[in-house]
């Protein structure tokens, strides 16, 4: 199922008693080409089965199957796949559902109703040895991977920027105001604004705040100078 399977592909069992949240799984990962969905379980049983045979790198496993208890099925998955990463999936933020799946040897849990990112970011996580990963824990990291994702859009667009545009940047994150930066440069007010609007929309960047951190880590200007919240853009 799924791409073909690669050195740095991400192997994934789904063992989940809904076929329509299996489906929509399958459906979610045949987006991320890291990602390859090896089998599907319907029950416990079935998943300890098909995990002895594929050895996947990531088991995603319903915390409520019917048969054989979904811990009772990760404690054996683990013992026979040691290298295979569980992962819970919960209907509810529930402690002990957290604890039993922690005893079970599992690297964490999530919601069956968590946003796409969030699961994608879990088995991404757990298949690198991350563990104890709850859903606040969850949120938590997707808002940094988005920060780091936008960070990286950023500094590749900084590339897009015109000298003039460069310069200004600098200029504004030094903290000069538009008046001061047209006065220096020789330029109309309206023509500093312009640069402002473009280089703003290039960088996706909407207040100073955000463009004195871009400049500071693109090494632009060694510091901020000045109060962000005081000067506006």
């Amino acid at each position: 199922m799924g791409a073909s399977v690669q050195q740095s592909v991400i192997r994934v069992l789904i063992a989940d008693h809904h076929p329509l949240f299996r489906q929509g799984i399958q459906s979610l990962f045949l987006r991320e080409a890291e990602i390859d969905i090896v089998d599907e379980a319907v029950d416990g049983s079935d998943a300890i089965i098909k995990a002895k045979q594929h050895r996947p790198d990531v088991v995603l496993i319903d915390a409520a199957m019917p048969g054989i208890s979904s811990f009772e099925a990760a404690r054996s998955i683990r013992y026979y796949s040691p290298e295979t990463r569980v992962l819970f999936l919960a209907v509810s933020d529930d402690e002990e559902c957290s604890r039993l799946a922690m005893e079970a040897g599992a690297s964490g849990y999530l919601l069956k109703n968590s946003p796409p990112a969030q699961i994608v970011a879990a088995v991404r996580q757990v298949s690198r040895g991350f563990s104890d990963l709850t859903p606040s824990g969850l949120s938590r990291l997707v808002e940094d991977l988005q920060a780091l994702a936008r960070a990286n859009l950023r500094s590749t667009r900084s590339t897009l920027l015109t000298p003039r545009e460069q310069e200004i940047l600098k200029l504004f994150a030094e903290g000069g105001t538009a008046r001061k930066i047209a006065a220096d440069l020789q330029l109309s007010i309206k023509t500093v604004e312009a640069h402002k609007f473009n280089l703003m929309r290039k960088l996706d960047i909407h207040n100073r705040a955000e463009l004195i951190d871009f400049a500071i880590q693109q090494r632009i200007v060694p510091a901020p100078v000045g109060d962000s919240d005081s000067m506006g853009i």
